[in-house]
């Protein structure tokens, strides 16, 4: 069963009637639940299922079971409001919710897809990708940082995170015995990772770097000296005196620090994120000449597709046929 701490309208929100009854079947599901998808993905189809069915009340039409033109018309006003990838990971709510009922799912039926097609042909299917960070630009961030506990704490988030390839989750589910010292650096330990959805643990290395100003495994070992954390999160928040927190920082405070460091040199916040450090692994070692199979061994990609991404990106220059015009 679901906790109270897990559940998909808060206590103090008034749901919507058409809301009800998926709140109720996903409450007493324990299949749901155990379902395996991360808890970032249960926590989007909860707040997708509610816009779904607060629609769907509004307009007068049953959300469970819902009809394919029904489903049809929610996804057409959406386009106006979402991204077509947005828009899928709704109907893949839609279709989770009426399967766990025992319905058929309308998000199955041709017209559904077709409409999809039609608005992914209109507005466009391609995602705002965080942009990847340059060697010089983590140098810089790096010499501007404060020396201060907290610069000292957002120093080692971007340096680990580009190092290792960090998503933001990863980075603040760590705690202190998840990392150890060894002669030629840190191993660090990944005990829940969007790429091991069973949990089994990730260990990933990561090396002394030969600049101080780049190397992770340094500036890690200072954060920790620095703040006197021993047990527990090994990121934490820090307020404005510098005093550091107990509590674990979050995942939305680790796209802030980024967007803020980056800022400092000025670069655009809006072409930056939490993404940026995990895109600049990518990216930097594409441009380096390190193959995409080690990067992807190294950056935890199962697909070399998503990699091939950052992988082009950084080859359009490097390798363009105009560098051996003579100009």
């Amino acid at each position: 069963m679901l906790t109270d701490s897990t559940s998909i309208v808060p206590a103090t929100t008034t749901a919507p009637t058409g809301w009800i009854e998926l709140h109720k079947l996903i409450e007493e599901s324990e299949q749901f639940r155990r379902a395996a998808r991360s808890e970032r993905t249960w926590k989007a189809y909860r707040s997708d299922l509610r816009s779904f069915a607060g629609w769907a009340d509004q307009h007068g039409v049953s959300a469970l079971p819902a009809t394919p033109e029904t489903v049809v018309a929610y996804i057409t006003t959406s386009a106006s409001k979402y991204r077509p990838a947005t828009i899928r990971r709704h109907l893949a709510a839609i279709s989770v919710a009426h399967k766990l009922a025992g319905h058929e799912s309308p998000t199955k039926h041709p017209v559904v897809n077709e409409v999809l097609k039609g608005i992914e042909r209109t507005i466009g299917t391609s995602q705002t990708r965080k942009r990847a960070l340059t060697v010089q630009e983590i140098r810089r961030i790096s010499r501007k940082l404060p020396d201060t506990k907290r610069g000292a704490r957002d120093r080692a988030i971007l340096l680990l995170g580009v190092s290792g390839a960090l998503r933001r989750s990863e980075i603040v589910g760590l705690d202190v015995n998840d990392i150890v010292f060894v002669e030629a650096g840190m191993v660090v330990t990944l005990r829940v990772s969007k790429s091991d959805q069973e949990r089994a643990g990730v260990e990933i290395g990561v090396p002394y770097a030969a600049h101080e100003l780049t190397c992770a495994v340094r500036v890690v070992k200072h954060w920790l000296e620095v703040a006197s954390i021993t047990e527990g999160p090994v990121f934490r928040g820090v307020d404005r005196g510098d005093r550091v927190s107990d509590d674990r920082l979050s995942a939305n405070g680790v796209a802030r620090l980024v967007k803020s460091a980056c800022a400092s040199i000025g670069l655009d916040v809006r072409k930056v994120g939490g993404h940026s450090l995990r895109a600049s692994y990518a990216t930097i070692g594409a441009s380096a000449g390190v193959s995409p199979f080690s990067l992807a061994e190294g950056g935890r990609w199962k697909s070399l597709d998503v990699l091939q991404r950052y992988v082009r990106h950084a080859n359009l220059v490097k390798d363009n046929p105009v560098s051996s015009f003579g100009f």
